[in-house]
């Protein structure tokens, strides 16, 4: 079965540094958004759905979505608009203490700064993003809870990227531009994937 995604990014960016890379070490940027953050952001809202609907999640029902989604391959039409932004530096709070440090000659208890590269891509707010997801593992249930996750996400990647994200047509999606493949080619950009492995 092939479930398509239409992603649109209303602020016209997507702040997002690849799972576990420091991003002053990250000259591309997140870039199609990875399956493994989409897998998380999926499992977030389903227990959000959960706890509005009074219950106790169903887990092996999520499993079951999870399998899904792990067991499928991925395919996007990129914006052709896209364009890496130029790295923002922004001040983030690290340790509690006394500033300045030493507390005979500190005046005050306050959070401590660092500051982190912030890498994005801008993505022109009437430019979707296509995601092209296709296995053997969906049903029309598991269509279904897909779709009250999404309608449940607000922002995707740092909190600053907002996003409405939606299931679509397979008619509406234009053609793949980019697929994920396991071999890496030469030009191209490492994205965290998944896998499932069977028992």
């Amino acid at each position: 079965m092939k479930v398509v995604l239409c992603q649109e990014f209303p602020l016209g960016r997507f702040h997002a540094t690849p799972w576990r890379v420091n991003p002053f070490d990250d000259p591309h940027g997140e870039w199609p958004p990875s399956p493994w953050r989409f897998v998380r952001a999926v499992t977030a809202r389903w227990y959000q759905w959960a706890r509005e609907a009074g219950r106790e999640p169903d887990i092996a029902y999520l499993e079951r979505l999870l399998t899904a989604l792990c067991r499928s391959t991925y395919g996007f039409h990129l914006p052709t608009d896209a364009r890496k932004g130029s790295p923002l530096r922004q001040y983030h709070p690290t340790e509690f203490g006394w500033r300045p440090a030493g507390k005979k000659k500190a005046g005050t208890r306050s959070y401590g700064t660092s500051l982190v590269q912030d890498n994005y891509w801008c993505v022109p707010p009437e430019a979707p993003l296509w995601w092209l997801i296709e296995g053997d593992s969906w049903t029309p249930e598991l269509v279904e809870s897909l779709e009250r996750c999404l309608a449940r996400m607000t922002y995707f990647g740092r909190a600053e990227t907002l996003t409405t994200i939606r299931l679509a047509g397979a008619g509406e999606a234009p053609e793949c531009n980019c697929r994920l493949v396991e071999q890496r080619a030469t030009s191209a950009v490492p994205v965290l994937s998944l896998i499932h492995i069977s028992e």
